[in-house]
């Protein structure tokens, strides 16, 4: 299989599970969501030292701390995200 079509299976799985993350998300709940957002906001103040093991979850907070980078944080970004979905 050549590079380029690797390339092309890669970038499809990336926008498949992009599509179903932004479908399917329904929130952080529970008290876990308080540590994640912390840890969020810690590395974009350029903490990158594990303060738990909530900070460890890389895979769910670098994703959160480049959304709150991006968009900011509130109320306002999950509506803007909602209408962008709708359409």
């Amino acid at each position: 299989m050549s590079l380029r079509a690797r390339l092309g299976w890669l970038g499809g799985i990336l926008l498949v599970g992009m599509a179903l993350r932004v479908s399917l998300f329904g929130g952080l709940l529970g008290w876990d969501d308080l540590e994640y957002r912390a840890a969020a906001d810690g590395l974009l103040a350029g903490d990158w030292v594990p303060r738990s093991m909530f900070w460890t979850r890389y895979g769910l907070i670098l994703p959160l701390a480049l959304s709150r980078w991006a968009f900011g944080a509130g109320e306002h970004v999950t509506y803007e995200c909602h209408e962008l979905v709708r359409r």
